[in-house]
């Protein structure tokens, strides 16, 4: 059975049960520190892998099966779907102590998509979901090459999670989240990277290979 929650101006309108509400207001309070914004939302809380699996085969076709690292997304203008606590480490593959963070994770994209309406690069949006989550905030063992990973297409090749997190950090701490920002202000929904890049140098006086690639090779 789905728990719904709707989200207006910080205020749960929607009523259900304990859990999901506390959760839900840190999540909120979280993000909203950092973008500064309000916005309206909806979170569809599931219980089964099987809810999973029904709701992407609303949106990417019949019977469609998810693996079992997946544990939710967003969909449409302003609807978070995950799996809720008490099923996340028996439904997934993923321990409970992952709820949160993947919580705050996704939320985020909504935040992302209404605040600034960017899709790619994808690496920055996942990064910037990412960072707020504090999702890189563990070891690197190895980087992968974000270059690689611009489009949804390429991203899902490797999903590289902790590189995009990690560089998006480095972004901030070096330039400013204003600068961040900025430039994700000036991007188009699936803006090219060519023109990507021109707008990261206006921005950052820098070119965006320079950077990256001394980061990079650290």
């Amino acid at each position: 059975m789905k728990t719904k929650l709707i989200i207006k101006k910080n205020k749960i309108v929607s009523p259900t049960i304990g859990k999901c509400n506390d959760y839900t207001k840190e999540a909120i309070s979280k993000i909203e520190k950092f973008f500064n914004k309000k916005i309206d939302f909806k979170i569809i809380f599931l219980k089964s892998r099987d809810e999973i699996n029904k709701t992407y085969s609303n949106f990417f076709g019949k019977d469609y099966q998810t693996e079992n690292w997946v544990v939710g997304g967003f969909f449409g203008k302003d609807t978070v779907y995950i799996l809720n606590e008490d099923s996340f480490d028996s439904e997934s593959c993923h321990p409970k102590k992952e709820f949160f963070p993947t919580l705050v994770h996704e939320i985020t994209h909504i935040f992302i998509k209404k605040i600034f309406g960017f899709q790619y690069p994808f690496w920055l949006n996942e990064g910037i979901a990412s960072v707020v989550a504090d999702q890189d905030n563990i070891n690197l063992d190895k980087k992968d090459n974000l270059q690689n990973a611009y489009t949804q297409e390429d991203w899902i090749k490797k999903n590289p999670y902790l590189t995009a997190g990690k560089f998006t950090r480095f972004l901030i701490n070096e330039y400013s989240k204003e600068k961040v920002f900025e430039l994700m202000k000036k991007l188009d929904i699936q803006e090219k990277k060519d023109s990507f890049k021109e707008k990261f140098k206006k921005i950052f006086e820098n070119d965006f290979d320079t950077i990256w690639e001394c980061w990079f090779k650290k």
